[in-house]
């Protein structure tokens, strides 16, 4: 891709930083443009995709729908981010972390992807990277590979952006350019859920979206105080390289396996351990989970198990254990929290009705299967 400053390169280019001065570039980040010089609210023949109007977003999940089928049946490069800032506002002293941080790069015609997790708040470091050809996988770690397409990737991708363009309110600004084409514009004017602790929260952001309802970039902010500690809440995806975008095999692929979901056979009387992600709960204890993301868990009918979070990323969860109709299995859940503790382990039973742990605020990515033997 040419001409562009992709979100992993421009947060590198703040590592350098100090930690208040990366916090710094990503509050600015939310309000500027990217977009190549060209005129801003300029009037615009451009036909309004589903869900939006001149009066601003009138149907949020329309206008994700049609995103969604834009992008699962082209080439593209999409680029996604969450990053919390706390500031202790006794001391000023702050801290930056990116609990979630990919790069997507889909090549439907050819059923190739290649997905990259970042980790550290300046985005320098590959965590995890996963390749899919065709009905086989690879990825450079030790976890099997769980997911079966590149479609199946490509929605699971799709999963975390939906959760919060659905949630947006804005106003239309007119249009703005990306390169030669003109795109519209709208400012958030605020979020349905929150995700910061505060009574009073300061919400921000924008999205720029093309006339067939393809989101080229979203960009949302929420801070609040709650016990003299600010949390900044800041989410960011991109979409470019519109069907022009191709995926090679990575050199770091030396042997294919076969993908397939592993399922985990918890022994009576274990301990099931999480941390509490945004992205996913990933495996602590026992060892065989350690690292895996919503791994599925075996059990056996009747005996007892211990499952729960000790550790998370500072945003509230709490987990659930859920019936195949979404119902809670005698009354297994927690208290949503930021703050995981002994109360958030249940000693369960387990039955046939289990089939899912989940948690209740991030159910669409914090979910997992249970499988009752």
């Amino acid at each position: 891709m040419t001409n562009r400053t992709t979100r992993r390169r421009w947060l590198r280019g703040c590592g350098a930083l100090s930690v208040v001065g990366l916090a710094g570039c990503l509050s600015d980040d939310i309000g500027s443009s990217e977009t190549d010089d060209g005129p801003e609210g300029e009037s615009t023949d451009l036909e309004f995709p589903p869900g939006l109007s001149s009066d601003g977003i009138d149907d949020p999940a329309a206008l994700f729908d049609a995103h969604r089928s834009l992008v699962t049946a082209t080439s593209f490069t999409g680029e996604y981010a969450i990053t919390v800032r706390r500031t202790d506002e006794t001391t000023d002293e702050s801290t930056t972390t990116a609990p979630d941080f990919f790069e997507v790069r889909s090549e439907p015609g050819a059923e190739r992807l290649e997905k990259t997790t970042f980790e550290g708040p300046d985005g320098s470091d590959v965590d995890h990277a996963l390749y899919i050809d065709g009905d086989r996988g690879a990825t450079n770690t030790s976890n099997h590979v769980t997911e079966r397409t590149a479609g199946e990737l490509v929605e699971a991708s799709l999963n975390p952006m939906e959760s919060w363009v659905r949630i947006a309110d804005g106003e239309y600004d007119g249009t703005e350019t990306i390169g030669a084409e003109s795109v519209h514009s709208v400012s958030i004017t605020g979020l349905e859920e929150q995700h910061v602790p505060d009574d009073e929260l300061d919400e921000e952001g924008s999205i720029l979206v093309d006339e067939d309802g393809l989101i080229r970039r979203f960009r949302a902010a929420q801070s609040g105080v709650r016990n003299d500690t600010r949390v900044e809440l800041e989410a960011s995806f991109e979409f470019s390289g519109i069907g022009e975008t191709t995926v090679a095999e990575p050199a770091w692929v030396d042997d294919l396996e076969e993908t397939g979901e592993k399922r985990f056979e918890v022994e009576p009387g274990s301990t099931v351990d999480f941390a509490g992600e945004t992205s996913a709960w990933v495996g602590r204890e026992p060892s065989a989970i350690a690292g895996v993301e919503n791994p599925t868990l075996v059990l056996e009918e009747g005996e007892s198990y211990t499952i729960g979070w000790s550790s998370g990323d500072g945003l509230a969860h709490n987990i659930e254990i859920r019936d195949e109709n979404d119902e809670v299995v005698d009354d297994y859940e927690t208290e949503v929290t930021t703050d995981p503790g002994p109360d958030q382990f249940l000693d369960i039973i387990a039955s046939e009705e289990m089939a899912k742990y989940v948690c209740n605020p991030h159910e669409p990515l914090m979910n997992g299967d249970i499988e009752v033997r």
